[in-house]
């Protein structure tokens, strides 16, 4: 997640997201276009989302839209679902490189 998370898109944004994936509990803070992430739960979260790792894969890069995976119980969302939906944005796949033609 970290690899992917864009400084310019989480300007203004202060958070602290717990996020459950299974057993795993993260602890994520974004603080001034920065993003941190710890494995612990945290304490007096802004929003706790409840999902496995695949869901979240599709919520961020397949187009699996949030109404479906919560109609699909692998999504639980406690608090702001604004929240989310903009957490969501924070990870865009970079562009894909220009195709060159063999010399």
């Amino acid at each position: 997640m970290k690899a992917l998370f864009a400084p310019h898109v989480a300007t203004g944004l202060q958070a602290i997201i717990a996020l459950k994936l299974g057993e795993d509990q993260l602890r994520i803070e974004i603080a001034d276009s920065q993003f941190h992430i710890t494995r612990k739960e945290p304490s007096n979260p802004d929003v706790i989302i409840h999902t496995d790792p695949n869901t979240l894969a599709a919520l961020l890069h397949i187009d699996l839209s949030i109404s479906q995976a919560l109609k699909a119980n692998t999504l639980t969302i406690e608090g702001p679902l604004h929240l989310f939906e903009q957490f969501l944005t924070l990870f865009p796949l970079p562009q894909p490189a220009p195709l060159t033609e063999p010399n």
